[in-house]
């Protein structure tokens, strides 16, 4: 896929899910309506000609929207809270209009996580080498550190909208009902966390099938020609993807239930 294309499925994803974020912050308090901008396009650009020259060197495109999407977070708080989250217009004293303000304020931040990610520390906690360090997969979705075996969950970003996305669809859903409480929020905490560990299971190419499905809203056939198989093979790979994920959360929720 040349640059341009990239661009455009890049701005694709990002303006599905800002408008949808946006809308949802909106609509629990009507006030916030002009506190961030209405069209997505401001951020995306700020984020393409602004920011992305800078890094591009040391981390791909998938990095650096990564940490834009953890920037913004979701307006209902869930994850690792966001600027829906937390923008607070009352701190605000100055004189530029408040969805100026947010930009700045996205800018910063985005600018603060990237340079996390750039200069990220070794495993002994020291600064990493600026001159040696090299992308690398594993600082992109998630960023995670391993304490005796077990994984904490320290900076959800891109992942966290594919999580959603899963969930609102229901494939998975059908599983889940044996075995969660009575609550409409314990099954939703529940439902999230399994398939979160869920799609971590699967092969990069699954993951990368049930993303575009999903959070992208693709058919087979444009997947297909995106990444150069069949639209059978599309096919396949979902139905098998989709598999994984009901099998290892029905394996989790028994363990919870057991």
């Amino acid at each position: 896929m040349n640059g341009k294309n990239v661009l455009k499925q890049l701005y694709s994803e990002f303006a599905r899910y800002y408008h949808a974020e946006r809308q949802a912050w909106v609509a629990a308090r009507p006030e916030r309506r002009d506190w961030a901008p209405h069209n997505p396009r401001r951020l995306f650009n700020l984020v393409v000609r602004a920011i992305r020259p800078a890094y591009r060197n040391c981390l791909s495109d998938w990095h650096i929207f990564s940490a834009a999407y953890a920037t913004l977070g979701f307006a209902d708080g869930r994850g690792f809270p966001g600027l829906f989250a937390t923008f607070d217009p009352s701190r605000y004293h100055g004189r530029l209009p408040l969805a100026d303000h947010f930009v700045g304020v996205f800018k910063k931040r985005l600018r603060a996580r990237l340079a996390k990610l750039r200069y990220a520390k070794t495993d002994s906690g020291r600064q990493g080498h600026k001159g040696k360090f090299q992308a690398n997969v594993g600082l992109g979705l998630v960023r995670e550190q391993r304490h005796a075996g077990h994984r904490k969950r320290t900076d959800p970003g891109l992942e966290e909208v594919v999580v959603a996305a899963v969930v609102r669809s229901g494939v998975v859903e059908a599983v889940v009902a044996a075995y969660v409480g009575p609550t409409p929020a314990t099954r939703q905490r529940l439902l999230v966390e399994a398939v979160r560990e869920a799609l971590g299971c699967l092969d990069a190419d699954e993951r990368s099938v049930v993303r575009m499905t999903y959070w992208g809203g693709e058919s087979a056939r444009s997947i297909g020609a995106k990444l150069n198989i069949t639209h059978k093979t599309v096919g396949r790979r979902h139905e098998r993807a989709i598999a994984k994920l009901r099998a290892y959360i029905q394996a989790e929720l028994r363990g919870i239930a057991a």
